[in-house]
């Protein structure tokens, strides 16, 4: 057998002190680092030292052009494993690690972080964590320049880089004005300009539109195609097909199953949903009720108005007289404009969004739908009039009546431990000890009740999130893409949650792309469509 380009022999690794599976990525967690061989008489599975055990007895060999699928619960330790490969594993997330791994003739445990990133490139879930610079071109330079590589071919890599990801007309754009989608897409980029041999993706499509899926997917058959080795964790699946090669299922940290990647599609949905995978197949997408017409967030260009129109032509009318406006139940907007500086992104003439039902706000990344939601809650100020149940409540009042999941949780975790981040701002002569009880239950926390919330994985973050959303009463609620990193199981779970609220009268607002989601909870579509395409 050729030699592998990975090869990772009976690995177990613990976190130090209190770390996690996954702990965030941009959390600086550098320390002291032990590592052991396989044969030492401390294991990082027997170790007192360690709190969190990330992987146990992990053997992987990945051959050369390969492409690999991680799959599995949050917190099983995909991300732990992708870490592991690209040396960030012990070398940044300090911790016992026993075993060995090589990768592309590199001893990744030992090598300083510097050489194994020359053949091994990252894509984080989140971005926004792994930009250094303010544009789109500077960030493709980053790295090559950083390696020292000549001027005149990092310029020709970077505009390869830039062809094949689709993004040459983003060259000279601000990082922060561009969509969650077009940032994706700037990571792959940025990893393609160094010309690893290793490409590693840490769920890559947990915010993305599926316009953006669809370009990310061509992206990941390019790299394929010309010979990528690559490892992808993942729960949303489907967009795989004919990329990967081979399936591992993780489960508390232990390869539990390898498949080729064809009996994966062979699964019946019983055997999937039994696995807790995610949908194998395309969801078919929900029609919406109503298409807004917005300003492109992504765009560096200045817009004019927009107008909104049902998808039925009979029911297209003006806004309507001010006493069904007054008796309306639930939110109202009316002529709703919003800008960053010059530039609008909003401007939406009506828009209904009432009591006792879940309202799903879906379009492209960058069309606006996450200001709209900062808006809804009073975060941002915006002209024109809100209304609830026909009062009009201005944004310092919607910042009490509002509770907002944000897209990214890191944001608003700040409680010492899972348990007290639950009941953070709630007098203690409300606390209901058995409620946070069921709660945890519900959502799978409790046994990471007594955790620090910065030390859970993505998935685990996301659902506590959405945990302390329903402990506090409010009369708007807004999920921005609330499934983010959420397997089979949890993600219904979340559903459940959403729909509760709604069965208990709230308005309810959820942003999001994932299709199983919108199945599972959404009552009506509201779709918000850029008048300039976002990517």
């Amino acid at each position: 057998m050729a030699d592998a380009m990975i090869d990772i022999d009976h690995v177990s690794f613990a976190y130090g002190s209190e770390g996690a599976t996954e702990t965030p990525d941009d959390a600086n967690t550098a320390g002291t680092v032990r590592t052991t061989n396989s044969e030492s008489t401390e294991s990082a599975e027997d170790s007192e030292n360690t709190a969190v055990l990330g992987l146990k007895d992990v053997s992987l060999r990945v051959q050369p052009g390969e492409c690999v699928l991680l799959c599995g619960a949050s917190g099983c330790g995909k991300s732990t494993l992708l870490r592991l490969i690209n040396g960030l594993v012990p070398n940044f997330h300090p911790g016992i690690l026993t075993g060995s791994v090589v990768v592309a003739n590199v001893d990744a445990s030992a090598s300083p972080l510097d050489v194994t990133g020359r053949e091994v490139a990252t894509v984080f879930q989140n971005p926004r964590t792994q930009f250094f610079t303010s544009d789109v071109r500077s960030e493709l330079a980053f790295g090559p320049e950083n390696f020292g590589m000549n001027p005149d071919v990092i310029r020709s890599r970077l505009m390869e880089a830039a062809r094949r990801t689709g993004i040459e007309d983003l060259l000279n754009a601000n990082l922060f004005r561009l969509s969650g989608g077009q940032k994706q897409l700037v990571a792959c980029a940025s990893s393609m300009v160094v010309k690893p041999q290793v490409h590693l993706f840490d769920e890559p499509t947990s915010n993305l539109s599926s316009e953006s899926v669809a370009l990310l997917r061509k992206v990941l058959l390019d790299l394929h195609a010309s010979g990528a080795t690559m490892v992808i964790a993942e729960h949303r699946l489907s967009y795989l097909r004919d990329i990967v090669d081979r399936v591992i299922l993780l489960d508390g940290g232990r390869i539990v199953r390898e498949m080729p990647a064809a009996h994966l599609w062979a699964m019946s949905e019983q055997e999937r949903t039994d696995l807790g995978l995610r949908a194998l197949r395309p969801v078919t997408p929900m029609q919406p009720s109503l298409v807004l017409h917005a300003e492109d967030e992504g765009s560096e260009k200045n817009g004019q108005g927009s107008t909104a129109h049902t998808t039925d032509d009979t029911s297209t009318q003006n806004a309507q007289d001010d006493a069904t406006t007054r008796n309306a139940r639930g939110l109202v907007l009316e002529n709703l404009r919003f800008s960053y500086g010059s530039h609008q992104v909003l401007n939406i003439p009506r828009l209904e969004l009432p009591r006792g039902r879940v309202t799903a706000l879906v379009g492209p990344n960058g069309a606006g739908k996450s200001t709209l939601t900062r808006v809804l809650v009073g975060l941002e100020r915006a002209r024109g009039t809100i209304r609830l149940d026909g009062r009009i409540i201005r944004s310092k009042e919607r910042t009490k009546l509002g509770y907002v999941v944000m897209q990214d949780v890191h944001r608003q975790l700040f409680g010492a431990e899972v348990r007290e981040e639950l009941t953070l701002g709630i007098p203690s002569k409300d606390l209901d000890d058995d409620r946070v009880d069921r709660i945890l239950i519900d959502h799978g926390l409790t046994d990471v009740a007594e955790r620090h919330p910065m030390s859970l994985s993505g998935g685990q973050k996301q659902r506590l999130v959405v945990a302390a959303a329903q402990m506090v009463d409010k009369e708007i609620y807004v999920f921005d893409e609330p499934s983010s990193g959420l397997d089979y199981r949890h993600l219904h779970s979340t559903a459940r949650t959403i729909r509760d609220l709604a069965e208990a009268d709230k308005v309810i607002v959820i942003v999001t792309h994932d299709e199983e989601l919108l199945a599972a909870c959404a009552d009506h579509v509201v779709k918000i469509q850029p008048l300039t395409r976002s990517l």
